[in-house]
């Protein structure tokens, strides 16, 4: 049997047709998530949750099919979103992909504004008791949707990989009422979980200090 890469060399191979079945089902389950998404994108939510899931994935297939799409209120790149645009060359493996993509997107909970407002309520009251519970400190609901809007960021994200969400904010906080200088946030970090000899996350730790820290030691400085 021959395989389809020497097939292609000889310029014999034949690709299957697409189910078409299969084809329409995907188009119509593309068209909610894209309808989803645009609901997201018009309360600045597009590319969080569930969604974000779902380009993860769809770019780990290499599907080339995200499409950038451009807000309606502004041509600023923050404001640009994607949606899904089938192309030519997909395969009925292809088609399969996103279609179990999609399903996961539309049944996740995260994909609707109201299942990310529960969910963003229930992380904060969590953030709050978890910080609450050191030193038995009140923390206010503005402390906690400051903590929750680092779960967005992508410097916090690596850190939280490796020593998890709750010990993040734990050092954030301590850095903060410590009114810790950049090298002294970078030493906390070295002790209580890592070194900073990886240049890729010793400069992680200087942007979250610039962007949180210092902003917050200045206020109370």
């Amino acid at each position: 049997m021959t395989s389809i890469r020497k097939a292609k060399k000889l310029g014999i191979y034949k690709p299957k047709k697409v189910d078409a079945v299969l084809y329409r089902d995907v188009m119509k389950q593309v068209g909610e998530t894209n309808k989803r998404l645009r609901q997201l994108q018009n309360k600045g939510e597009f590319n969080t949750w569930a969604s974000k899931k779902l380009f993860n994935r769809l770019d780990d297939k290499n599907l080339s099919i995200l499409k950038y799409n451009r807000g309606n209120r502004s041509k600023k790149r923050k404001d640009y979103y994607y949606t899904i645009k089938l192309n030519k060359n997909l395969t009925n493996t292809n088609l399969l992909d996103i279609q179990k993509s999609t399903r996961q997107f539309l049944v996740s909970k995260t994909s609707t504004l109201k299942g990310i407002e529960d969910v963003k309520r229930r992380t904060i009251k969590s953030i709050k008791d978890t910080l609450n519970e050191k030193d038995g400190k009140k923390v206010t609901q503005e402390d906690a949707e400051f903590y929750y809007d680092l779960l967005d960021n992508k410097d916090f994200d690596s850190f939280v990989d490796k020593i998890g969400a709750s010990s993040m904010w734990n050092l954030v906080d301590t850095s903060i009422n410590k009114k810790d200088s950049e090298e002294n946030w970078i030493n906390r970090l070295e002790m209580y979980a890592m070194t900073m000899n990886d240049t890729q996350m010793r400069t992680r730790a200087e942007n979250l200090y610039k962007k949180y820290i210092k902003p917050k030691v200045k206020k109370t400085g």
